[in-house]
Formats: C-alpha cells, sequence, structure tokens
C-alpha cells in the first residue's frame, strides 16, 4: 500500500512563498522515496499550485475565510479521507492547540519551525535555521531535527555535488529578496546599486519570485538607469541552480535561498526582512562562516558589506565549509520509523 502524507501549508503577499516552497521541496524527497503526497492549503497563486500538480502532488484548497478551528477540523478530516497517518505542518497558525487537535485523533505530526513560537506536541519538529534546541518546548516525546544539514531543498539543489568555481573579479551579480517582497527590497538595493561606482558595469540578475507585486516598479527603475539588469520570474529551480553558478556574488533575503547559495557555493550578503529569519544568523556565527550582514533601512551597512565581500573574493579567502541537506535522509527514516510504529 502506498504511503500518504499530508502536508498543510500556505503561501500569499503577507507570509510569502517561502513555507510553500520548501514543503514543495520535501515533498519531492517524499515522492522519489514512494510517498503519495497531499497538499492542503488556501494558496491561490496559480503559479505555485501548477509547480507542486506538475511534482506529482495532489492538491486540496481551503476557504481563505476559515477559521483556524474550523481549519484543524478539516485537516484532520481530510486526512483520514485519504488515509494519510502523518500530517506535516508549516506555518505560525499551527500553533499547540492546533496541533493537539490533530494528536487526538491519532494523527502522526511534523512541524517544519523557524520560530520556535508556541509549544510543540508534535512527533517531530524540524527547524533548518539553527542548531540551539534550547528555544523549544515541547513534549518528552518530540523529536528536533536542527540545522542546516536538515535544510529542505529543491531536488536539483539536493542532488548538486559539484562546488561553483569563485572568480577572483565581479562581472555578475543575483537579486533574491524571497517570493513576495512585500517590502520591495529589491527596488531599495537596485537604488543603493546606483550610488557604488566601483560596481559600474556589472551586471544585475533580478529574480523576482512568484507573489511579488512590484514588477512595473523595477522595471521601471532599470529603463531610466544606467544598471545593465536582467528580470526573472518563475524560473524552475533547474533555471535557479543554473544562474547561480553564472553569478560571482548575491544580494538576498535571510529565507531558505541561503542554504541553496550555500550548497552552491555563492559568496551572498544578506538581509533579515522578517523575525523568522533572525536565527539564520546563529548558525553562519556558529559555523564561523563567512557571511556578510546588511540592514533593511543602512546604506552605509550595505557599502560596508560590499566592501568586505568583494575583498574576500578577490582574495579567495571566503570560508563556506558546512554542510547543507546531509542528513535530510534521517527525516524520511524517521517517517517511516515512526509510521511502523501502533498508535
Amino acid at each position: 500500500m502506498t504511503k500518504k502524507i499530508l502536508i498543510r501549508v500556505d503561501a500569499s503577499i503577507e507570509i510569502g512563498a517561502g513555507h510553500f516552497v520548501r514543503q514543495l521541496a520535501l515533498a519531492q524527497l517524499l515522492i522519489d522515496e514512494g510517498f503519495d503526497v497531499y497538499f492542503l492549503t488556501k494558496t491561490t497563486q496559480k503559479e505555485l499550485i501548477n509547480q507542486a500538480i506538475e511534482e506529482g502532488v495532489h492538491i486540496q484548497t481551503l476557504a481563505n475565510s476559515m477559521s483556524i478551528e474550523k481549519d484543524a477540523k478539516e485537516t484532520v478530516a481530510y486526512a483520514k479521507k485519504i488515509g494519510a497517518q502523518w500530517v506535516i505542518l508549516d506555518g505560525y497558525s499551527f500553533v499547540t492547540k492546533y496541533q493537539q487537535t490533530l494528536k487526538s485523533e491519532g494523527l502522526k505530526l511534523l512541524c517544519v519551525d523557524d520560530m520556535a513560537h508556541c509549544h510543540f506536541v508534535a512527533d517531530i519538529v524540524l527547524n533548518q535555521n539553527t542548531t540551539d534546541s534550547s528555544i523549544y518546548s515541547k513534549e518528552p516525546y518530540t523529536k528536533l531535527l536542527m540545522g542546516p544539514e536538515y535544510a529542505l531543498l529543491r531536488r536539483e539543489f539536493r542532488l548538486f555535488e559539484s562546488k561553483k568555481v569563485i572568480r577572483n573579479e565581479i562581472k555578475d551579480i543575483m537579486i533574491t529578496m524571497g517570493g513576495s517582497d512585500e517590502k520591495n527590497m529589491t527596488e531599495t538595493i537596485l537604488k543603493w546599486l546606483l550610488d557604488l561606482p566601483e560596481l559600474n558595469g556589472v551586471r544585475c540578475h533580478i529574480v523576482l519570485g512568484s507573489l511579488n507585486p512590484h514588477k512595473d516598479l523595477i522595471s521601471a527603475l532599470l529603463s531610466q538607469s544606467n544598471l545593465d539588469g536582467k528580470i526573472y520570474t518563475a524560473l524552475s529551480a533547474k533555471e535557479m541552480l543554473n544562474l547561480m553558478q553564472s553569478v560571482d556574488f548575491a544580494i538576498t533575503a535571510a529565507g531558505s535561498t541561503v542554504w541553496e547559495y550555500m550548497k552552491v557555493g555563492v559568496p551572498f550578503l544578506y538581509t533579515r526582512l522578517f523575525e523568522n529569519q533572525n536565527i539564520t544568523k546563529q548558525v553562519f556565527k556558529q559555523k564561523n562562516l563567512d557571511k556578510f550582514e546588511f540592514f533593511e533601512e543602512d546604506l552605509n551597512s550595505f557599502i560596508q558589506a560590499v566592501e568586505y565581500l568583494k575583498r574576500y573574493i578577490i582574495n579567495n579567502q571566503l570560508n563556506q565549509d558546512v554542510k547543507i541537506s546531509d542528513k535530510i535522509n534521517i527525516l524520511k527514516n524517521k517517517l517511516e520509523e515512526i509510521n511502523n510504529e501502533p498508535n
């Protein structure tokens, strides 16, 4: 009998696409291992839905107006309807009471988290952004899978094994500010780049997520300036990987994309746009990695980060030695292990 797993996840301009994309990455891994994967979602964004369908994911939608209590009950009902023993939750609405509703119905539960924002009663909690287990309030039976070794990478990145050769010059820059970039940080960065004459002549490869509403503003800025820029939308994982291999460094939000950059070996600057991105910096410090941060409204910190990164690139001194997604099969094994335990 096919093993069935239900994933409850959303995406929107307000919360971005990161939760959905990393669950799509997990779905790929599970499907590759013979699981039958179902998404239950309030997402209406066609591009994301189509990506999931193309990967073989079954999609069922929920009404956006639904209360969180009814949401939990609908999730239980759908899990039972399809015969799923496991439910995976990825989102900040799925707090203790929501988890308890699912557990009380005998469902096995995995929470993918990056905030430690509530008490967890799940069987497993996975947090790819930190190794600090002390931040969690949880049940004694809850297993923690922590750190970038458990990063949920899309198949193309998970299977990528070679390392990018870093040139000691800068000709191409990649900019990625997440799936929605609600604050339009992309436009701010482009304006800042205009104030850096030492980067005149570099090519800017600007990747806009599927939920980004600012494409026209960014296009107008490019057409009115002397920046050599190209906008990319709706890139597949393979296209993203190829682009990463062609650039000299990246400017990014501190979301899941940083683990893809690190897997490929792309030097990058990062900024934390949301609270859930704060703990990513802790991993960089713990592993003594050369990652350079700038701040949302601070041009000087951006200029300083660019200067530091340029110096390290030119002198070939970057430390990027970290294992990304190396332990992800442990997650698959634990799903199998607990799946076979009696209720």
